[in-house]
């Protein structure tokens, strides 16, 4: 969904002692710290008054107005003037011999470096609070902090370390809610708004919608409305992956009432994702009344918007498309690359192409349809390029933060991963350049049909294989209709009928909704395609899938291809084959050895030669994969 929701960090620590003025002071940290999350104006007023009160000498009270304004800020998305509020109040802690609320600044601090994108940042701060909680342990510290480690994991896409995290983090939080502050209830609804992010992303939208529920229950209990917007919104967008859209709109709408002042950008998400949600149910005058309000508040800061102006007019350019105003989705479409190129989101110019290219076909100007494919294709492939940049500083962050708790181990899991989520978003040039080929000697030819079936096909699979390698897992029936859609292609296309395949699934796994990683068996049937069938005239494949145990689902690729050894020659002869093969099949058989410990990685992936012929020739080779449910 539209505009995804920033980290926030909450006060509750304590009050500097009083100055030689008074009493005064005390009394506007106590108010401060009670409106913080409920009122906007009287914690403006009341920071305004503690700056006058303060004395030029007095750091541990400057220090504490400095954590109380720059929780403010960030409070309400400002996050620069946050981190320079923490900065120079970093500067006069280290001047200052004792701060007794040094774990708890640094604690909210590391909130605002993610909230700007400085994950190694926070992630020495977390070894810092580590540190600073051993030497002086307080049982409400620990939950706080474990909270921003599950954030931290979070923004580094490893969600089984963040769902751990904040789990134990709601548990120790629990185990001591006689003594919760308003604070720590503001964490808990971090919690479960965190949980929400994870299974939304890991394919899970039921839980999702669960989660954000809670978060929003104990905002609404708790009177936290200083982001109770952006909970709207959250929940609101937990109901529309679910297709619930008149729940869905409930909460968009509920944004748009909300005492939440924090951003326009949430006023704006509620309208575009609203208009989403009625396009979707083909109400398109209504939705682009929605999409031109959210819009209209983008447009006042673009800077900070070219993503979500990008998002907004390539859904305009959908819903042209659909009533065939084409020259006004063309408009659209266009203006979406302008922004998105903007900040090199390659992911939405991948989509935007994708929908551009639809456009164009529809009305038969294959040429520029193709052309957009082209351009598709380029930016996939640099949306790859971005995702192993991503990729190292992602290990490098992680591999610090590890390092200390001596789980170093873990970290090859991570890489493999990441690496593996880097070659899911491409697919390999061979297949991908021949296709493409075959449908512009299909335009050429004036084969209109076909080059708009098969562009159509294309298209789709590149859809589905730029959609899937953003998630964790799938299910079953997703994984086999995208093996359909690449077999499809490359028997039609790239190997112009010369392949055959067959995909068999066991009856008792048919009625059952099973989930796996993500493209977890392209790279077994690529790896045969590319290894064992390219040169022959007839070849075939099998892909059959059955159940293994409880836990677990065998998935047996079989070829009638040259046999491994064959393989093994023309690999010495071509050494960017055995880089294909090494980069595909090894990444993913150790990242099924990290997600099924049980089988050792020899059971895990099994390589047969089929029985040889009369002449003694191999009759191609069968590859078994226990896959975990």
């Amino acid at each position: 969904m539209h505009d995804k929701k920033k980290f926030s960090t909450s006060p509750s620590f304590s009050v500097a002692s009083p100055n030689e003025s008074g009493t005064l002071l005390p009394i506007l940290f106590s108010e401060c710290n009670r409106y913080l999350f409920s009122d906007f104006e009287k914690t403006k007023s009341c920071l305004a008054q503690i700056k006058e009160a303060i004395a030029p000498n007095d750091k541990a009270n400057r220090i504490t107005y400095l954590h109380y304004a720059a929780l403010f800020e960030n409070q309400y998305s400002n996050y620069q003037a946050a981190y320079d509020f923490f900065e120079e109040g970093r500067d006069l802690i280290e001047k200052i011999t004792i701060y007794p609320s040094e774990a708890e600044y640094y604690i909210d601090f590391l909130g605002t470096c993610m909230n700007l994108d400085k994950l190694e940042k926070a992630a020495s701060l977390v070894a810092k609070v580590e540190q600073l909680i051993h030497d002086a342990p307080n049982s409400l510290l620990r939950p706080k902090l474990l909270c921003r480690e599950g954030y931290l994991n979070l923004q580094l896409s490893h969600w089984p370390d963040a769902t751990r995290l904040l789990y134990e983090a709601l548990d120790l939080f629990y185990k001591n809610s006689e003594l919760l502050s308003i604070k720590d209830f503001h964490f808990i609804s971090l919690i479960y708004s965190g949980l929400g992010r994870i299974y939304e992303k890991t394919n899970d939208p039921e839980k999702s919608k669960e989660a954000h529920l809670k978060a929003l229950d104990i905002c609404e209990k708790h009177n936290l409305k200083t982001r109770l917007g952006w909970h709207y919104l959250s929940t609101g967008n937990a109901f529309a992956m679910l297709g619930q859209t008149n729940q869905a709109i409930s909460f968009f709408k509920k944004v748009l009432t909300s005492p939440d002042v924090a951003s326009d950008n949430v006023r704006a998400s509620a309208f575009a994702n609203w208009g989403h949600c009625l396009f979707n149910e083909n109400l398109a005058q209504t939705a682009i009344g929605l999409y031109n309000k959210a819009e209209e508040i983008y447009i006042k800061n673009p800077e900070k918007n070219y993503s979500n102006l990008a998002i907004i007019h390539r859904w305009k350019g959908e819903l042209f498309a659909q009533a065939n105003q084409h020259t006004s989705a063309a408009n659209h479409f266009q203006k979406a690359l302008t922004f998105a190129k903007k900040t090199k989101n390659y992911h939405e110019l991948a989509n935007i192409c994708d929908g551009a290219s639809t456009l164009y076909a529809h009305t038969q100007q294959y040429k520029i349809a193709f052309e957009y494919q082209l351009l598709k294709a380029e930016f996939e492939e640099q949306f790859a390029e971005q995702t192993n940049l991503k990729t190292i500083r992602e290990l490098s962050i992680k591999y610090a933060s590890e390092k200390k708790k001596q789980e170093i181990e873990k970290l090859e899991y991570q890489a493999k991963a990441l690496q593996l989520r880097a070659l899911r978003a491409q697919m390999n040039p061979h297949f991908l350049f021949n296709a493409l080929n075959s449908i512009q000697n299909f335009i050429a030819k004036n084969n209109r049909d076909e080059a708009s079936s098969y562009l159509s096909s294309f298209a789709k699979l590149m859809r589905k294989s730029l959609d899937y390698s953003e998630l964790e897992s799938i299910s079953l029936e997703k994984e086999v209709d995208f093996l359909e859609h690449y077999l499809y292609i490359n028997k039609h296309l790239r190997f112009r009928n010369r392949l055959e395949y067959n995909i068999i699934i066991n009856p008792v796994l048919v009625d059952e909704d099973y989930e796996i990683p993500s493209m977890i068996v392209q790279p077994y049937v690529e790896n045969a395609i590319e290894h064992g069938l390219r040169s022959l005239n007839a070849g075939l494949i099998t892909i059959e899938f059955d159940l293994f145990d409880e836990d677990t689902i065998r998935c047996t690729i079989s070829d009638n291809g040259i046999g491994r050894k064959n393989a093994a020659n023309n690999r010495t002869a071509n050494p960017n084959l055995q880089l294909h093969q090494s980069k595909g099949t090894q990444i993913t058989l150790d990242r099924l050895s990290m997600l099924n410990s049980k089988f050792k990685p020899q059971e895990l992936v099994k390589i047969e030669d089929l029985t040889p012929n009369a002449n003694g020739q191999n009759c191609g080779t069968k590859v078994t994969v226990l896959i975990p449910i």
